[in-house]
């Protein structure tokens, strides 16, 4: 067994990633790409934070857009499996992700969510849980233990609207830990 890959039962950290890049797409152009990458580490009360850069590319003219004031600082707490992001405004952690959530417990920031099933699927190489929010309009939020959110990245709370923004693949380095292999629903 390589390094990289994890036990059915580890935890696959979030942060051990490099570049997450997000689809976004509607009836009518442009297609949008969202590259979310590792900027720097930097320290912040002792703590260090992954600093998330987010670059848009928008796929049909080929025009990138570097957003050097969209950044994100992110801290894991790995040992308890939950992501947090430093809001400058406040000067606090804000939860984001927690991968300790059982079924039935409650979406972090929107109690209107309950956990309605956690699985565990093999992708690239990984073992992950799929974690599956419902509502009581039956809208979904789907997270992926060492991805993030199926559709954004800083955004845990995004709901699954048939796939018009998703993430797309994910790298550790160069290596692609996640890749759903279409684009557009083409493979």
């Amino acid at each position: 067994q390589s390094p990289h890959r994890y036990k059915e039962d580890d935890y696959s950290p979030l942060l051990d990633n490099t570049l997450w890049t997000a689809i976004s797409y509607g009836f009518e152009p442009p297609i949008i790409a969202s590259l979310y990458h590792n900027d720097a580490d930097t320290i912040i009360g002792g703590k260090v934070y992954r600093v998330i850069k987010k670059d848009i590319i928008n796929i049909d003219d080929a025009t990138f857009f570097s957003h050097d004031n969209e950044k994100t600082y992110l801290y894991e707490d790995k040992q308890n499996k939950r992501i947090y992001a430093y809001d400058k405004y406040s000067n606090q952690d804000m939860l984001l992700y927690d991968f300790s959530l059982q079924v039935g417990e409650k979406l972090p920031g929107d109690s209107s969510y309950t956990i309605l099933s956690i699985t565990k699927m093999a992708h690239e190489g990984y073992t992950r849980k799929y974690f599956s929010f419902v509502n009581a309009s039956s809208d979904t939020i789907q997270w992926i233990e060492g991805i993030g959110n199926y559709t954004d990245l800083i955004h845990p709370n995004a709901i699954k609207h048939s796939d018009v923004t998703r993430i797309l693949c994910v790298h550790k380095n160069d290596e692609a830990v996640y890749d759903t292999g279409n684009f557009l629903g083409k493979t």
